[in-house]
């Protein structure tokens, strides 16, 4: 087995499938962690690439610090020296930068709970301004995840200095107030500090270094969660929809894109007997003034529309309508509430199905 995979992601067995259901890399294998980080197996009979050597956070460390948030800052730690180390060889600091990001990337897909924004060379919005940062290291790329009204953020850093260095830095600077030092770790090949806020018990978090083969480069990450955090998270900048996704092909025509709005998601599955469509656009305009629009635009198709429970939509403040013709067996719904990422705009999600015969 390739040293790529970190400790908790041993593959579950040989596959011929992508968990996914695309095609499998040559020589490889996906799979996914217990705590559901999707990774890649490489077959040790695949032609090896010339890289340095990397050794990876230790079982002993995982056990001690696996579990505290919700990101797993051992596997992402694992995975990030990993991929640092492959492009130091010859790569310049973009082609190292680059490798941070898909690791962030592999990190965050398939995470379906919550709403996932990363940022290139700069922290997140809401992050602690007065969390210690070792002096002189470079921000390379962080994300920060919102569910319900808490934040989880995972930071990468580099610096040119060794690992002794920043641990010496971290354990004397995590345990000054208002930080509290509640674990430390020193192992063979990583450092880990666990910490809290003596002023705030709703923040924790892990700070985790490790040093390239030949000690050229430190990577430290600081995975950190903050209970009724989100609203720091998600309102600091206006968000930017770009421009409208085009309607999947197959969309009902019965079923128009709301005037003036941007489509952000657009998600088409087909199965037997039926294909689903998911549909997100945001715009400045009311629920009301949206579910009005919806209502008589869907009537006059004579489609039947009535109030719907948007309860479980995960969207703040929804109103929802429901809609159904019996004769095409066409049905969705439509929801608008406020939009995470940006309070100033309003969400409207729309499903529908339609019902197709076995033999099309």
């Amino acid at each position: 087995m390739s040293d790529a995979v970190p400790p908790d992601a041993q593959p579950p067995g040989p596959s011929s499938e992508a968990p996914s259901g695309r095609p499998l890399p040559p020589g490889g294998a996906e799979g996914r962690t217990p705590g559901g980080y999707a990774y890649t197996v490489v077959d040790d009979a695949a032609p090896p690439k010339p890289r340095r050597s990397v050794r990876l956070p230790s079982v002993e460390g995982a056990m001690l610090f696996r579990g505290l948030l919700g990101v797993s800052v051992l596997a992402a730690l694992a995975l990030i020296v990993f991929a640092v180390t492959q492009v130091r060889t010859g790569g310049g600091d973009g082609d190292v930068n680059a490798a941070v990001t898909n690791v962030l990337t592999t990190i965050t897909f398939g995470q379906d709970q919550g709403d996932v924004r990363r940022f290139e060379g700069e922290l997140p919005p809401g992050f602690p301004q007065d969390l210690p940062e070792y002096p002189g290291a470079e921000v390379v790329s962080s994300l920060v995840q919102t569910s319900g009204g808490d934040a989880l953020y995972l930071a990468v850093w580099h610096t040119g200095d060794t690992r002794r260095d920043v641990a010496d830095y971290f354990t004397r600077a995590l345990d000054e107030d208002p930080w509290q030092l509640d674990a430390a770790q020193d192992g063979i090949d990583t450092t880990l500090h666990q910490f809290t806020r003596i002023d705030d018990a709703n923040v924790a978090g892990v700070v985790a270094a490790a040093e390239s083969e030949g000690g050229a480069l430190t990577t430290i990450v600081v995975s950190m969660q903050i209970v009724s955090g989100a609203d720091e998270a998600r309102t600091d900048r206006p968000f930017v929809a770009g421009a409208s996704k085009p309607l999947p092909e197959g969309f009902p025509s019965e079923v128009p894109a709301y005037p003036g709005a941007t489509a952000i998601e657009a998600l088409f599955q087909k199965q037997p007997g039926q294909t689903s469509f998911s549909l997100s656009f945001v715009t400045e305009d009311e629920p009301s003034d949206v579910l009005s629009f919806y209502r008589e635009a869907l009537e006059g198709q004579g489609l039947v529309v009535g109030d719907a429970d948007a309860g479980a939509s995960g969207i703040e403040d929804a109103e929802a309508i429901d809609f159904l013709d019996e004769e095409t067996q066409l049905s969705g719904g439509v929801i608008v509430g406020t939009f995470e990422r940006d309070s100033r705009l309003r969400r409207i999600r729309i499903e529908v199905r339609t019902l197709t015969s076995t033999g099309e």
